[in-house]
Parts: structure tokens; sequence; C-alpha cells
């Protein structure tokens, strides 16, 4: 928990680098997909503005018990570092999770950011993602800083 909150320090701090998106620069057909609780497609690059100064990306299940008990700290983060342009999204990559399903979840959790839902699992796969809960911490180049738990 020290170490992300050490990235996520060091993020908000750093000046915001607006460059081309690694994630952006592949193919359109490539690109990972990100499904709204209201069905609509977006990009990872579409949450990174001139505000921004960093990207955290919480991979959730609906069933995990211990991204549950994540829950509240996940929350307190997230007021933490808002202020200071750290946007965080919550991420279903779950094959089994519809929008309806994923919008559920994050009601019923009081989740206070935005969350998506991995449409073909690309976004975990390009990152390497393997477990829920696991954190991506991204800088506004897209580029990885921190993997790794809560």
């Amino acid at each position: 928990m020290k170490r992300l909150c050490l990235v996520l320090v060091a993020l908000a701090c750093a000046a915001p680098i607006q460059a081309a998106s690694p994630l952006a620069d592949l193919e359109a057909g490539k690109r990972p997909r990100l499904k709204t609780i209201y069905s609509t497609i977006k990009t990872l690059d579409y949450f990174v503005t001139a505000k921004t100064s960093g990207v955290v990306l919480v991979f959730l299940g609906t069933e995990c018990p211990v991204a549950r008990q994540y829950l509240p700290r996940l929350k307190e983060l997230h007021a933490e570092y808002k202020p200071r342009g750290v946007q965080f999204l919550g991420i279903y990559s779950d094959s089994g999770v519809n929008a309806f399903r994923m919008a559920t979840h994050a009601h019923d959790v009081d989740i206070p950011f935005p969350v998506l839902q991995d449409v073909d699992h690309r976004l975990a796969d390009l990152l390497e993602v393997e477990s829920t809960p696991e954190v991506v911490v991204l800088d506004t180049k897209l580029e990885k800083k921190y993997q790794g738990a809560i």
C-alpha cells in the first residue's frame, strides 16, 4: 500500500506531459475497447485530459471478496488524489460481466470513480493483469509506472 501511495504522490506532483499514447498508437482494431455503464465504447486515452497527472486502473471482479475488502481504501485514495489530477478507473475484465451487472455492482458497493468493461480482455492482456484486485498506475503517456497489489 505504501508503494502505491508513493507512486500516486509522484504522479500527482509531476507536471502533466501531453504526448501520443502508446496505446492510442495501436491500430484501431487492436486498441483496448472499454464499455461504459451506458454501453458506449471508449479507449483509454479518452480519460486523459490536460488536467490529468496520472491514471490508476483498478481491476475488479463482481464476485471477488478481496476486491470488496480493498474498496474502502480505494475510495480514500480516490478522494485524496482526484484533486491532484489522478484519474481512477475501475476495470472489469471478466467475460461474464455485462454493462448492467457492472453498473449494479459499482452502485451496490458505492464505487466513486468511473467503471468500465474491458471488452475482449484486451486491456488486461496488454498490461499482463492476472488477478483481481490488481492496480496498474499509468502516467499521462499511458506508460506503466506501477503494477501489483493495492
